[in-house]
């Protein structure tokens, strides 16, 4: 359907081909976690899971993800917009990176690591104002804006999609809009609070 051998599934989910593989020809049922990461990737790649068991292209531009493998799975599709796309033109505002690090764990430090390698320019990332804690310096570029200014929903523009996250005390959810002109009305709203916002933390 979405044309992947078992190696790039493999890729995508985090496993390697021989397990995918046993998994195919039912040598092995797979953890849960293995599964969870299959479907993941699956619904990453643009398969819809239908409510009568089957699996078909998905019907719809938007796209969730929840919970700690969700986000996971989430900042694998960033990379891989960011990878291949011409013009991936990152932006990132109302970020509080302490809850990115709760919620991706030790997930972080592979997108850290794998983010820094690229040759792009660097993302554009807005924090609240006096927030110190950095930790994507290697590829990031920041700017902070006012407590009254910064608001609770994280929005996340990545090549040709803007994703929504909001984070909660046991849960996040992220709403993936894939829309090129809904995404590049939200990179020019980004546009006018970058260009206000201060480029020290204390301003």
């Amino acid at each position: 359907m979405i044309d992947w051998s078992a190696e790039e599934l493999g890729n995508r989910a985090g496993l390697t081909k021989a397990g995918i593989s046993s998994i195919e020809t039912g040598k092995s049922a797979g953890s849960v976690e293995a599964l969870s990461r299959i479907v993941y990737a699956l619904q990453a790649g643009g398969v819809e899971f239908t409510e009568d068991g089957g699996v078909r292209p998905r019907q719809s531009k938007i796209s969730t993800y929840r919970g700690h493998e969700g986000f996971c799975t989430f900042f694998d599709d960033i990379y891989e917009v960011a990878k291949t796309h011409t013009q991936p033109d990152i932006c990132i505002t109302n970020v509080d990176e302490a809850r990115y690090e709760q919620w991706l764990g030790s997930y972080e430090a592979i997108h850290v690591k794998r983010m820094s390698a690229l040759p792009r320019n660097k993302l554009r990332v807005i924090l609240k104002q006096d927030d110190l804690h950095l930790t994507s310096t290697a590829y990031c570029e920041y700017r902070w804006i006012s407590h009254d200014r910064f608001a609770d929903v994280s929005l996340y523009i990545y090549g040709d999609k803007s994703a929504f996250i909001e984070f909660m005390d046991n849960d996040v959810i992220v709403t993936v809009v894939g829309s090129r002109s809904v995404t590049e009305a939200q990179r020019k709203m980004f546009d006018l609070t970058w260009q206000a916002a201060k480029t020290e933390p204390h301003q």
